[in-house]
């Protein structure tokens, strides 16, 4: 059921969570041939060959189980966690009614809520949670009150599903629909904890190489560490690569109780990404024995490094170029499942995204903070009925649009020159993420010119700005000199289109070594430009 709306990634609360809805349908679809809900609870679990699913109804030997106390590691006795707080809606004071009207007249209102909590793609138990509130209140709007809510409320922490506590401010993040977007974060410190802990990091890759780097945290005796592990998938739930320390005194898996511990400090994935996207890398505890996460987890922290750059992980070029007005088109990969529309979902679709906003990131990728189209008296825009879903010459799914620097931008940000257009979209669940950002981009100017900001490099201020403006292409050079005229570095040498640019000068020379306190002169060179600006450096 759940593969046939979204694709599954069968790890951890994922996997449960379908194998989960194979037992409570199972069950369910007896209870509407008229069987009592009690025989069904207590038979389906009896001893012998011939049983045909869990007990839901709490009963022995499954018993109740609870997040995260009852973990596991392996998605069949994981999902009861789940299935059972689903079973909890059909019976007791929770018990919801059935549909009093429309397309699901008179079935069980447990069973309608889950199907279509579906559709929202829940990947973890809490933001299924979630997704059946959703649901709840799309196709009941008059009825789905406090007391509805409240039983869907009880029924799943009566088995610990949102209840437990997090471990680090990224929580949380247990599933791609709810990754942290770590785009603008690097290095990311967090934990495994409580138990069951995964955590889920997008980020919008270009092809080339990313490296990860996981440092471990500390074990129980000196020159031990937990054992972490890592998985990248893509936009689409598929494997991709992974990467796992050895694990000291075991073959190749974490045992079900004690430490699981390594002698490496830390573990490295590599890999060559051949097609530029959105992607997910995963961090957790283990493998176990079933090559999932384990019940293994931890207070302390792990920190997570990252070499990449996402930029040309989307694409945009200036259409229609105008000084302190440029509209600029782009074009970035998103995610759309293939999911057969049901009444259910009138109000969703299959893209797993839809646009939300775009912002402007300076030519250091910082970003600049009023140049989003989603603030109000911000300098950039969205072009009004621009933004459009389409696929690809390769089938792969495209989103397009517009946006529109608004006037009064040169003025705020006077020293910006080249930027990066950054696309995010917004999930079924309203989680916002970067899905890509562009290659380089020169915004118009209207005049030739080179002018350095912050030119004095000392203890507050690490670099000195240098932004040209050319208004016509051809060759550019910028370099530093001494006051005697000696060549200290050159900063730039390279053909240019028209518009603004921005280069850095750090104090250091060719070298790489850092220059003696001093005047320094930059003589710049190119299309309608020859000048000399000065910068002080203070040691």
């Amino acid at each position: 059921v759940v593969n046939r709306i979204y694709p599954i990634i069968n790890f951890g609360e994922f996997g449960a969570i379908s194998e989960g809805f194979a037992d409570y349908f199972s069950l369910s679809s007896l209870k509407s041939e008229g069987f009592d809900i009690d025989i069904i609870g207590n038979y389906m679990d009896i001893s012998g060959d011939n049983r045909t699913a869990r007990h839901l109804a709490e009963g022995s030997p499954s018993g109740k189980r609870t997040m995260p106390a009852n973990w596991w590691g392996e998605e069949h006795e994981d999902s009861l966690i789940l299935s059972q707080a689903l079973w909890d809606l059909r019976k007791g004071t929770n018990q919801m009614g059935n549909v009093p009207s429309g397309a699901f007249i008179n079935l069980p209102r447990s069973d309608v809520f889950a199907f279509a909590a579906l559709f929202y793609f829940p990947d973890n138990f809490s933001n299924f949670y979630d997704a059946m509130i959703m649901a709840c209140k799309q196709l009941e709007p008059s009825t789905c009150d406090s007391n509805v809510q409240g039983k869907i409320t009880a029924a799943f922490l009566n088995h610990g599903i949102g209840a437990w506590p997090s471990g680090d401010s990224y929580e949380p993040n247990n599933g791609p629909e709810w990754a942290t977007d770590i785009s603008a974060i690097n290095p990311v410190t967090a934990t495994i904890y409580p138990a069951a802990d995964t955590d889920y990091y997008s980020i919008p890759l270009p092809a080339g190489r990313i490296t990860a780097r996981l440092d471990l945290p500390a074990g129980p005796s000196d020159g031990t560490y937990l054992v972490y592990s890592m998985i990248l998938w893509d936009a689409e739930r598929n494997y991709v690569t992974n990467a796992s320390p050895v694990i000291y005194g075991q073959t190749n898996y974490c045992p079900d109780s004690g430490d699981c511990t390594t002698l490496e400090s830390s573990v490295t994935l590599d890999y060559n990404i051949t097609s530029a996207g959105r992607y997910y890398l995963m961090v957790f505890a283990g493998p176990n024995y079933y090559g999932h996460n384990s019940s293994h987890n931890s207070t302390l922290s792990y920190v997570l490094t990252l070499a990449y750059t996402p930029k040309g992980s989307a694409q945009a070029q200036i259409m229609t170029p105008s000084f302190d007005n440029d509209e600029i088109s782009f074009s970035v990969y998103y995610t759309e499942f293939p999911m057969s529309i049901h009444p259910s979902s009138a109000a969703l679709t299959g893209q797993e995204v839809v646009y939300d906003y775009a912002q402007l990131r300076d030519h250091n990728y910082e970003p600049l903070d009023s140049a989003r189209t989603n603030i109000t008296g911000g300098y950039l825009e969205t072009v009004y009925k621009s933004v459009d879903y389409s696929t690809d010459y390769l089938g792969r799914d495209v989103m397009t649009g517009k946006v529109r620097v608004k006037p009064g931008f040169a003025n705020r940000y006077p020293g910006v020159g080249s930027v990066y257009l950054e696309i995010f979209g917004k999930n079924h669940l309203s989680r916002v993420a970067s899905l890509g950002v562009s290659n380089t981009l020169n915004l118009t100017t209207n005049k030739s010119d080179v002018t350095a900001f912050n030119n004095i490099i000392g203890p507050a201020n690490s670099k000195s700005t240098i932004r040209y403006d050319v208004l016509s292409s051809g060759n550019l050079s910028i370099k530093i000199y001494t006051i005697s005229g000696t060549l200290v570095k050159t900063l730039f040498n390279s053909s240019v289109g028209s518009g603004k640019g921005s280069v850095d000068w750090d104090g250091a020379n060719d070298a790489g070594d850092k220059v003696a306190s001093g005047i320094y002169f930059v003589k710049s060179e190119g299309p309608g430009i020859d000048k000399v600006e000065k910068i002080g450096v203070v040691r």
